[in-house]
């Protein structure tokens, strides 16, 4: 994961130049936080480990238009979060189960979604 957070960073900066709300999950802890330093610029809502707020949060990312991004740990902003105003969703790191993918997945696309739902699996080799 830490071998492509320059590349994530420069990729999620010309996504959202496009205007559009992104969800962007990571699953290790020093992953998150350089995507959220990195990226602090957008001003992020975030719910990492340890997040004491989860409600504010989410609620930031869903009724703020100039919050644009949302980093989650896949973890513990993976279940009970609506996530609707985004369409686009991005998981850098990958689990040893595709259940926690869909997890994180469904936190944009269910109900009250209006837009077809598109999620990225950022891959690197090696």
């Amino acid at each position: 994961g830490r071998g492509k957070v320059e590349w994530l960073i420069e990729w999620v900066d010309t996504f959202l130049e496009s205007g559009e709300k992104f969800v962007l999950y990571a699953y290790h802890p020093s992953v998150q936080q350089a995507l959220l330093k990195g990226l602090a610029h957008w001003n992020p809502a975030s719910v990492l480990a340890g997040c004491k707020d989860v409600a504010a949060e989410e609620r930031k990312f869903m009724t703020d238009d100039t919050c644009r991004l949302f980093i989650g740990s896949i973890v513990a902003a993976g279940f009970g979060l609506t996530l609707t105003a985004a369409s686009h969703i991005g998981i850098a790191e990958l689990m040893w189960t595709h259940s926690k993918h869909k997890q994180v997945a469904d936190r944009v696309h269910r109900i009250g979604q209006k837009d077809c739902v598109n999620v990225y699996y950022f891959l690197a080799p090696n």
